[in-house]
């Protein structure tokens, strides 16, 4: 009962690890599901963008990303809105990953997961 504790990000790490591991046992890759449109891939590329915009403004001026919503900006407000931009930021390059094939969205997913 009383033995060393693993941090949660240490443990996202190992499971991305251990994941990764699984998916390179020469599996071969998974087709992908159907092909793209080219009009599918520029919205995606529009929302990663404006995923990425968002992330970036939330994360350099959290107090006006909060303003804009007419929230107040105490500390653990600021913090807080400096980690949704973090996550709006990973998930702009999740959607840009998939354009890849889902193998590389959950990769880039996981990696963001234990980075964040």
């Amino acid at each position: 009962a009383g033995g060393p504790q693993m941090s949660s990000a240490a443990c996202t790490l190992l499971a991305t690890l251990a994941t990764t591991a699984a998916m390179q046992t020469g599996q071969r890759p998974s087709p992908p599901l159907r092909a793209a449109s080219p009009r599918a891939s520029m919205l995606t590329n529009v929302g990663a963008g404006i995923f990425a915009v968002s992330g970036a403004l939330a994360w350099v001026a959290p107090g006006q990303s909060l303003a804009n919503y007419g929230l107040a900006t105490d500390a653990s407000a600021l913090v807080t809105m400096r980690a949704v931009g973090c996550w709006r930021i990973c998930g702009a390059a999740v959607l840009l990953a998939g354009t890849h094939g889902p193998s590389h969205a959950a990769g880039v997913s996981l990696v963001a997961a234990a980075l964040t």
